[in-house]
């Protein structure tokens, strides 16, 4: 298992005791709660969100649409997962800033390596790990 950083892992092979290796990523807008856990075995998972340390300050938005050049503000989280590390950072970056209809013709491509959290107080609370439509 490799991590670069905070936000992109890598694997390669089985677990030492079997199996594909557990991760558990964590909602970061509330404590002790899960957004999803999977198992990974020779692939990539990256993490983007504008929720959390060091995303309070839109003026250095690290999140920009490319299609009109706002500022993504909305309250997300993305995750994906891919055997190449550099497609699964491209595409939770992607599935984070695109409108409504692009998300979810990416996610609907890859259902269980592709999902994007909506994490603003409005959105609708659910006990499973199901990613949730697109804001």
């Amino acid at each position: 298992c490799l991590s670069a950083g905070e936000s992109s892992i890598a694997v390669i092979g089985e677990h030492p005791l079997g199996g594909g290796w557990p991760f558990a990523i964590p909602d970061p807008s509330c404590t002790d709660a899960v957004l999803v856990e999977v198992e990974l075995v020779d692939e990539a998972l990256s993490i983007s969100t504008t929720v959390g340390a060091g995303t309070q300050a839109p003026e250095r938005a690290a999140m920009i649409r490319p299609t009109d050049g706002g500022i993504v503000t909305a309250a997300r989280c993305t995750v994906a997962i891919d055997r190449s590390g550099d497609i699964a950072e491209a595409m939770s970056t992607a599935l984070l800033v695109a409108d409504a209809a692009r998300a979810r013709r990416l996610l609907d491509a890859a259902p269980a390596r592709r999902f994007l959290y909506d994490l603003s107080k409005a959105a609708a609370r659910t006990d499973d790990t199901a990613r949730m439509q697109a804001a």
